[in-house]
């Protein structure tokens, strides 16, 4: 669990007794969700589809998350919108030419 899961158990798990607590906790709990979302990694897209990319955030669909052939650069964070990469096995993939 990571620090932005931890912060939103914690607010989750807040008792509300007046209103304006109950409004600042669940005003929130969204913006923090998208923070533990974009903070755990997932694997970028790499298929056929996307043959002429290094693959693809799987969150906003950039192709701007590495290049092989120009460096071998494989960025642990989308550069467009900081989706967390995790690129355990792709990188492999993309060397050696292959795709899911």
């Amino acid at each position: 669990m990571n620090k932005y899961q931890e912060a939103l158990e914690k607010i989750r798990l807040l008792d509300c007794y007046d209103e304006e607590n109950f409004e600042i906790k669940f005003e929130n709990i969204p913006i923090i969700q998208e923070l533990v979302d974009r903070a755990t990694p997932k694997k970028p897209i790499v298929d056929e589809e996307h043959i002429y990319d290094d693959g693809v955030c799987p969150n906003c669909h950039s192709s701007r998350i590495g290049n092989w052939e120009f460096n071998g650069v494989f960025y642990k964070h989308c550069a467009d919108c900081g989706q967390a990469l995790d690129w355990t096995n792709e990188s492999e993939q993309i060397a050696k030419g292959e795709t899911k």
